[in-house]
């Protein structure tokens, strides 16, 4: 601060002005952080994605026949007009998302730092919907997906179809219980019980990602999951990777206009 600003404040607005620059400071380094995290984990899913992809295309090459759909299949049907159809057919995920996180929003006090900076926060939690909607869909949607079809079926041969045998009984209809019949065709899929199952585990994997959100929200990412599989099965997926981008991109909308609310409000540390 410049002495003679300094001599022109009472001393409460100096303390006010040092408060402010120095909270600055560290968020500033925190902001940073945030960015180099987001690039470190665009670089970690760049490289996992590019490995599964490649030995799963080299695989399927050796053994065309083990995975009932085409390496590029599940691509199909991959123009605006389709994607649309998709958005309109799940609008309501939208407003369930929006709806949840406005309650939690708009009835807790945000960090200070966080309504200072909601704008800069608000870009990098732009980055982290693209970052999400893109690599998400990509792995647990197609690639493990495709890995979990050669689980499955690797499983069945070594313990002597016992898996499958659970899958039909138990395991299949339980999942299909709890989404009430609407995933039904994909759970028990005319190409054979390892379609269903290895859903499930790639949508079980998606689900432990998102440990994070706490109960609530372990299961929702469980059920949405379930969502981005039948509209890629629909709709292909990029109206999957579409949706699921956009669907993060609203609840951070979400919570930049509450962080922004909370400022204009003095709840911040703007006033």
């Amino acid at each position: 601060m410049k002495p003679g600003l300094a001599r022109t404040l009472t001393p409460q607005a100096v303390s006010i002005r040092e408060k402010e620059v120095s909270v600055k400071k560290v968020f500033i380094g925190l902001r940073r952080f945030d960015m180099d995290n987001l690039s470190t984990r665009l670089l970690v899913w760049v490289a996992v994605c590019a490995f599964l992809f490649i030995t799963l295309a080299v695989f399927m090459l050796i053994f065309p026949r083990v995975i009932p759909f085409g390496l590029f299949e599940l691509w199909k049907n991959n123009d605006f007009g389709t994607v649309w159809l998709g958005i309109k057919k799940v609008w309501w995920i939208f407003v369930w998302g929006a709806g949840l996180t406005s309650i939690r929003a708009f009835t807790t006090s945000n960090e200070k730092t966080e309504n200072y900076f909601a704008e800069s926060l608000f870009a990098v939690d732009t980055g982290r919907s693209l970052v999400a909607g893109l690599f998400e869909e990509m792995s647990f949607r197609w690639l493990i997906f495709f890995w979990g079809i050669v689980g499955a079926k690797i499983g069945n041969f070594l313990l002597l179809g016992i898996p499958k045998w659970l899958y039909l009984k138990l395991v299949g209809p339980v999942v299909n219980f709890f989404t009430f019949g609407k995933i039904h065709g994909l759970l028990f899929h005319p190409a054979g019980w390892y379609v269903g199952s290895a859903l499930i585990a790639a949508n079980a994997k998606f689900r432990d990602g998102h440990k994070y959100l706490g109960a609530f929200g372990y299961f929702n990412s469980w059920f949405c999951g379930f969502i981005m599989f039948w509209l890629m099965f629909r709709y292909g997926l990029l109206t999957a990777i579409t949706i699921h981008a956009l669907y993060d991109f609203v609840i951070f909308t979400v919570i930049y206009v509450d962080r922004v609310l909370e400022r204009s409000f003095s709840k911040g540390i703007r006033r």
